[in-house]
């Protein structure tokens, strides 16, 4: 008898590790020098920025998902919970240029070269 392989593709999750990344981010921020916070300062934005305001997917909606999937007669290879995991599936089937014109206007800008492209 074979063995049956599932993938169960979920976006973001609503667990405690967005907020305990919040602490660790303003932890490290607080003792760094302020001319690395301010370097880095538009990607600390957008990390915060995501981690407070992303879509999260129920735990217990992914869990429902991987419980019906387990238990099912025929299951399907693939299972996607969360709009962001089918949003991602999306993106991934566009052309490399369009996919990675979409990655770069969402990514936070360092300076005049990035902003010139």
């Amino acid at each position: 008898m074979g063995v049956s392989v599932i993938i169960i593709e979920s976006g973001n999750i609503e667990t405690p590790i967005w907020e305990k990344g919040l602490v660790a981010t303003n932890k490290i921020v607080a003792n760094t020098s302020t001319e690395i916070r301010n370097l880095y300062n538009p990607l600390i934005e957008f990390s915060k920025r995501i981690a407070l305001n992303s879509y999260r997917s129920p735990a217990a909606k992914v869990a429902r998902v991987a419980s019906q999937a387990l238990r099912a007669r025929n299951p399907k290879r693939r299972y996607m919970v969360g709009i962001d995991a089918r949003f991602l599936k999306l993106i991934s089937q566009l052309p490399c240029l369009v996919r990675d014109w979409i990655i770069l206007k969402a990514l936070p800008s360092y300076g005049y070269e990035l902003n010139k492209l």
